[in-house]
């Protein structure tokens, strides 16, 4: 991830549908994470040195509903949801070029530090097809980020551009199996406090620390 005073790398602790994608789950909040990063390093991605030096991508992950085979959204009105996923949408994109437009500045994530924002988003994917939306993992129940800045202080709703690169950030996924995922859902309508104790009860969950390597700049 690039992460500095001008692009931002944001990590939301809370939902708010103002700054972010993310949504409830089960009744409690999920973080969702938000990087420009460099997708290709040279000598690859794009034609020409210049190019292949601005290939970047967009990337935002965030926690949503899931979707049944006919492409309906599975939340509480669904016969057999609410059941959720995490999902990211990304865009290959230089973080300070826009093909067709000269300099592109005003549609960048240089130009805009909250290029995350959904208002932003929409006008960071202008001609551009639209939102594309990835299923990373189903039948999930919690995404929590805790993001740290260089003091090693662990900063709520982190934001680089405030804060300055982080130094590390971890992640925490925690998951159902298909079966007890359809049994979570069906007991949420009926019984919320069985239906917590039940995921708690049978849960995966997976944690991962990641140091921003960038912070050394490109020595390596």
């Amino acid at each position: 991830a690039i992460a500095d005073d001008q692009i931002s790398f944001r990590a939301h602790s809370v939902v708010d549908p103002s700054v972010s994608f993310s949504q409830s789950a089960f009744g409690l909040d999920t973080d969702s994470i938000a990087f420009v990063t460099l997708t290709q390093t040279p000598p690859w991605g794009g034609s020409g040195q210049q190019a292949r030096r601005r290939s970047t991508s967009h990337f935002i992950y965030f926690v949503t509903f899931m979707r049944d085979d006919q492409n309906n959204l599975m939340d509480a009105s669904h016969d057999k949801g609410p059941r959720y996923r995490l999902a990211r949408m990304r865009k290959t994109r230089s973080a300070h070029w826009v093909a067709g437009q000269n300099p592109g500045l005003l549609d960048s994530a240089y130009h805009r530090t909250d290029w995350w924002a959904p208002d932003a988003w929409e006008a960071l994917h202008d001609g551009f097809g639209g939102q594309n939306i990835e299923t990373i993992a189903n039948n999930v129940v919690a995404f929590e980020v805790w993001t740290y800045d260089g003091s090693g202080t662990e900063q709520f709703n982190y934001d680089s551009t405030q804060h300055g690169p982080p130094l590390w950030t971890d992640i925490y996924l925690q998951v159902l199996g298909e079966s007890d995922m359809t049994r979570a859902a069906q007991l949420w309508g009926a019984d919320q406090a069985a239906a917590t104790d039940f995921i708690e009860r049978n849960s995966r969950r997976y944690s991962a620390r990641i140091h921003f390597r960038n912070r050394e700049g490109f020595a390596e």
